[in-house]
């Protein structure tokens, strides 16, 4: 065993953080891979390496470089991908949320005494004021009506406190069911959510609109941490974790910027151009993220009323 420890790395075909997992009904003793262990200790038997094949047109090596106790010790290139698709949806997840208080002032809000802020055409460009009233057929106002108390649950409590309510039941539904399914479905959501927001008429489905982008929204952080975890390993962790958080001031940057598109078009092209970025980025986080093998061995182990855990051979 110290000998085959002693190895030097060899690549493997299997996807990342393949693991040998045992299950607590396996009372055969024996040793692993049928040899004793490193001081003639025995360990149980009945173990499974579970494996998934990846596709073959990405270079050997790709995915996992592997010690030969199925440890993940270095950053794989496909672990680099998954950092910058994280750090991107991220972005997003930033900008979407931190939008709304700059375009609010900006022509979202009608000025207090008047009545319409002007016309809201086809094409999405805004007309002045003047010209609604005088031609009198304007089909739906360009800002929208609210006051201060309004407002302030607009960029408040309407989005915060249902951020942190949905967070804890899909923090649980990433644990018990596949994250990148639930990352990608949470993305698709909210992007929807604010390319909506661009045709709203009315303060309550402003309202609601924000509302359901808190729940969306509060998919992404226990999803990326989780993955981060899988596919980086605990020397280069906090590295991960810390690029990962960059998104927070590139997002928070990226929404005070987008501000600058309401004064030549709109403030509803600033939230159409945003809807549509994020559903852009859907295929591209589904082409860059699944279920680690050992994962989906683990839950399927639990469903099936098994406890499932990891063997790590220490020296």
């Amino acid at each position: 065993m110290t000998r085959r420890l002693g190895r030097s790395w060899k690549r493997s075909r299997a996807c990342p953080q393949t693991l040998r997992s045992l299950s607590a009904d396996d009372s055969t003793e024996g040793s692993l891979d049928g040899k004793s262990g490193a001081h003639g200790t025995s360990i149980l038997a009945g173990h499974k390496r579970e494996t998934k094949k990846c596709p073959s047109f990405l270079p050997r090596g790709f995915y996992s470089w592997s010690s030969p106790d199925g440890k993940t010790e270095r950053v794989t290139p496909f672990a680099v991908v998954l950092l910058l698709v994280l750090l991107a949806v991220y972005v997003l997840n930033q900008a979407d949320r931190l939008v709304l208080p700059v375009v609010i002032p900006n022509g979202l809000r009608c000025d207090e005494g008047k009545e319409d802020c002007g016309s809201y055409n086809a094409s999405g460009v805004g007309g002045n004021g003047s010209s609604a009233h005088s031609n009198g057929t304007s089909s739906s106002r360009n800002c929208i009506q609210f006051d201060d108390d309004q407002q302030g649950l607009l960029t408040g409590p309407a989005f915060t406190v249902i951020y942190v309510l949905a967070g804890l039941p899909l923090a649980r539904l990433a644990d018990t069911r596949s994250r990148p399914l639930v990352l990608v479905l949470g993305l698709t959501f909210w992007s929807v959510m604010v390319l909506v927001t661009g045709f709203t008429t009315k303060f309550w489905e402003l309202l609601v609109l924000r509302i359901l982008l808190g729940v969306g929204e509060a998919s992404c952080n226990p999803v990326a941490y989780s993955l981060l975890a899988d596919f980086f390993p605990s020397q280069h962790r906090a590295f991960a974790l810390s690029v990962y958080h960059y998104g927070v001031y590139l997002g928070g940057g990226l929404g005070w910027m987008m501000g600058a598109v309401s004064h030549p078009l709109n403030w509803r092209w600033t939230f159409h151009i945003l809807g549509i970025a994020g559903l852009v980025m859907v295929p591209l986080a589904v082409l860059s993220m699944w279920e680690p093998a050992s994962v989906k061995a683990s839950r399927e182990a639990r469903r099936r009323g098994k406890t499932s855990y990891s063997i790590r051979v220490i020296q």
